[in-house]
């Protein structure tokens, strides 16, 4: 794959006024084989400076099969951008739940629900 990994990225929508900050969220499905795309600290992070919003998302606990999506979300402070204010997390199995969750959250500003 090597210099055309950009094209195996996950296609998301993106709501005007958001910045992907962090983008290392791949396509694959999720699987014990394709583990190792899943790791790191962060998969896929934004922020919105105008709503004073953001997101970010890892994999977790990192390399276990048995592991979740999750996503937390975050107010910001005005001055800085950072974040100052837990809004919630969510947690999931099912890749195509969590891009829904975050593109919900991007339109709407909406948190998603565990069940």
């Amino acid at each position: 794959m090597g210099e055309n990994l950009w094209q195996y990225l996950q296609p998301l929508r993106v709501a005007n006024g958001w910045t992907i900050d962090i983008n290392n969220l791949y396509q694959f499905d999720l699987n014990e084989e394709n583990l190792d795309w899943y790791y790191g600290e962060f998969l896929l992070c934004g922020t919105h400076s105008g709503k004073k919003l953001c997101f970010d998302s890892s994999y977790e606990p990192e390399g276990s099969p048995d592991g979740f999506l999750t996503v937390r979300f975050f107010s910001m402070k005005s001055a800085d951008l950072m974040p100052d204010q837990y809004l919630g997390e969510w947690k999931t199995k099912d890749k195509a739940a969590f891009i829904r969750a975050i593109e919900t959250f991007m339109f709407t500003g909406e948190l998603p629900f565990n069940p």
